[in-house]
């Protein structure tokens, strides 16, 4: 197996049942009863090691087998990045596919099925290491039962997870063709540990945000009471953010997320809003135009095209029977006075 000279990257091609057999021994040294299904000429495997101070890397690929993997005390988890392995226990039995699950194999007999033209990442952290990891992020104590059997990949930390092991072969790898592949080993290892106790160990990623998103909740009702406050009034929402301390697309997450709208779609529900009932309780002197502006409208014409789909009728309609329900309510008030 080369190596290059600062000891980060190592290679290994196989062909053959021999020499393939003898290479997936050595890196799945917990395996054992390897079945290839392919002929001698086609049968390959390729793996890159990166080391870590207490990680090691792989990235393999296959034409293709089939073997037993004893338990361990230690956590394995595959990433696959092209097809998909079928893990299966007494148990269980999950089909980890690339771009949409990882596998995590945890003190069982599994029986692992990888089909031909698949290339994955995988790695070990011991147990205890992993438990240590989510209880420093958190404070809490978990146990071998809150590590799931599974990572989704399609969520923010199974996919950060993914990018950032697939990533760090491709800075190995161009850093160990000019001899510092060791650079980029360096803090790398406990980013891997803390991403995978996020991603694996339950409750953990929930915990880590529970204070954030009251954060968040607290900007959004902020920025609301701002709008209801000012909605007539000329003013950027980049401005509004700068003042929460936030950036403009965090206050656009947490306002959808806290009132299901955007900021700006709430700014002109409360404009509509005000022209609607100024249009309704008209003066002889109440134009569209006038309201329009004075609720925070330069243009007309978008102002009419937003009135009509929120209220399902033109201002100028508004406005007539507006004028039509003032009259007839003066008329009702002189009558009275007269009697």
């Amino acid at each position: 197996m080369p190596t290059d000279p600062d000891g980060s990257l190592s290679r290994c091609h196989a062909r053959g049942h021999a020499a393939v057999h003898d290479a997936l021994a050595a890196a799945y040294p917990n395996a054992k009863e390897f079945a290839l299904p392919h002929s001698d000429s086609e049968t390959r495997f390729t793996c890159t090691q990166v080391r870590l101070s207490n990680i090691a890397l792989y990235r393999n690929a296959t034409s293709g087998y089939s073997c037993q993997a004893n338990p361990i005390d230690a956590v394995r988890i595959t990433l696959p990045a092209h097809g998909s392995v079928v893990v299966a226990s007494k148990r269980t039995s999950l089909v980890a596919m690339a771009g949409h699950v990882g596998s995590v194999c945890l003190t069982e007999v599994v029986e692992r099925k990888v089909p031909s033209n698949y290339i994955g990442f995988h790695f070990q952290i011991s147990k205890r290491e992993l438990l240590s990891r989510a209880h420093l992020l958190t404070g809490r104590e978990y146990t071998a039962d809150d590590v799931a059997p599974s990572i989704d990949l399609r969520t923010s930390e199974g996919a950060i997870l993914y990018r950032s092991v697939a990533n760090l072969f491709l800075e190995v790898e161009n850093l160990a063709a000019i001899g510092l592949g060791q650079l980029a080993r360096t803090g790398i290892n406990d980013l891997i540990q803390n991403l995978s106790a996020v991603a694996v160990v339950r409750g953990v990623r929930e915990h880590l945000t529970q204070g954030r998103e009251r954060f968040s909740d607290n900007h959004a009702e902020s920025a609301r009471q701002f709008v209801d406050a000012h909605a007539a009034e000329p003013f950027r929402f980049s401005e509004l953010s700068a003042q929460l301390g936030i950036s403009s697309r965090s206050l656009q997450l947490a306002f959808r997320k806290r009132f299901g709208c955007t900021p700006s779609e709430h700014l002109f529900a409360c404009r509509l809003g005000m022209a609607r009932t100024r249009l309704l309780a008209p003066t002889d002197m109440t134009t569209v135009a006038a309201v329009a502006v004075d609720c925070g409208f330069v243009n007309l014409g978008a102002f009419a095209g937003r009135y009509y789909r929120a209220f399902g009728e033109r201002p100028s309609e508004t406005l007539r029977r507006g004028l039509a329900i003032t009259t007839r309510e003066g008329k009702c008030t002189g009558q009275s006075r007269d009697r």
